[in-house]
């Protein structure tokens, strides 16, 4: 799981973004948080929007993870 979060300066909502565009998660009460549980081993490229209360949207720089299998013995 990832977990991150955004402080805003004015009432908004963040949102996570994998690299493909799919919207993985979004809140709009701080600290602004989420837990994501990527769908499979994969690499992704994660970017977080954040939108202030006059629909103005900001994007961040993405951040590049790579979720390995992992395996129990």
């Amino acid at each position: 799981s990832i977990e991150a979060g955004l402080l805003l300066s004015q009432a908004g909502e963040f949102a996570f973004v994998v690299a493909n565009g799919t919207l993985v998660g979004s809140a709009t009460n701080a600290p602004y948080a989420l837990v994501w549980t990527p769908p499979s081993a994969n690499a992704y490229a994660i970017t977080a929007v954040a939108t202030d209360s006059s629909l103005a949207t900001t994007t961040s720089a993405p951040v590049n993870v790579t979720v390995a299998l992992a395996f129990v013995t």
